[in-house]
């Protein structure tokens, strides 16, 4: 549909109509007068962690519910139907599926959401702890030096950090292979790689099927254990910090992940999908 003249115009009226946004003084006069500032802008990750995880509860509840119904219905279903269906008509075979189909579709639904939510969280898990690593260099190595080391990646900043804070050498530590492993997910992840496959190959990764298919309770474990090292590194920086800005600030973020990971975990221990 072309758009004529008058729309246009029409168009432009409501554009410059807009009230015009506040000014920055109104926006600064937020803050309360005694608040000791600066005031470090984050990206948005660290809520969209906590959001999945909670999401992740629910969903776990959900499939605790779902799964004894399911496995005594699929019971009952193998009775009538032994697989394999060799000796039915294709049309016998068609109803079965699609009766097991009907049985199965709510799991397998719940399934994918807790999917979706896990890659959610470790992918906003290793977002935030690079803005974690950058906001700690801000404060703790001083504006030019964070800024001449912008264009390494988190372990390398992480290095840096070690070195002028005279806390020895980073590489071998704990901390360093969590972030090695969260941001080797993380460029899998971002560049179109399946991250439980070699992601040097793209036959090896994309061609070739993974020898278990990942359960729900492999995802599980997976979300723990990144979100694990996530927390480990965030601990990390809180400990060595030498700025009052960032001395302690990263606990009380964490405090809600760590709360709702062991929540995650305990009910883990209570599903077994029968789809698997």
């Amino acid at each position: 549909m072309v758009e004529s003249q008058e729309d246009e115009a029409y168009l432009d009226d409501e554009i410059f109509s807009l009230p015009p946004p506040p000014p920055d003084d109104l926006l600064i006069s937020e803050y309360p007068d005694d608040s000791p500032g600066p005031f470090w802008r984050d990206n948005g990750a660290a809520p969209i962690i906590r959001k999945s995880l909670s999401e992740i509860k629910g969903i776990l509840t959900k499939m605790k519910d779902e799964e004894p119904i399911v496995k005594k219905k699929l019971q009952e279903f193998y009775v009538r139907f032994p697989f394999p269906l060799e000796d039915v008509s294709p049309e016998e075979q068609d109803a079965a599926f699609d009766e097991k189909l009907r049985i199965t579709d709510r799991l397998w639904q719940l399934e994918n959401d807790l999917e979706c939510c896990a890659r959610t969280a470790i992918l906003m898990a290793a977002i935030d702890l690079e803005a974690c690593v950058n906001k700690f260099c801000y404060f703790n190595l001083g504006e030019a030096s964070t800024e001449a080391i912008e264009r390494l990646n988190p372990a390398g900043k992480l290095a840096v950090i070690h070195k002028v804070l005279g806390l020895g050498d980073f590489k071998g530590t704990l901390q360093y292979q969590a972030v090695k492993a969260l941001a080797g997910w993380r460029d899998a992840f971002v560049h179109g790689k399946c991250t439980d496959m070699p992601a040097n190959s793209l036959k090896r990764n994309h061609l070739l099927e993974p020898k278990n298919q990942p359960s729900s309770r492999d995802r599980v474990c997976e979300i723990l254990k990144l979100l694990h090292y996530y927390v480990l590194v965030y601990s990390h920086l809180n400990k060595i910090s030498t700025h009052p800005y960032t001395d302690g600030d990263y606990q009380s973020d964490l405090d809600p992940v760590e709360g709702l990971l062991e929540e995650v975990q305990a009910l883990s221990s209570k599903i077994n999908s029968p789809l698997r």
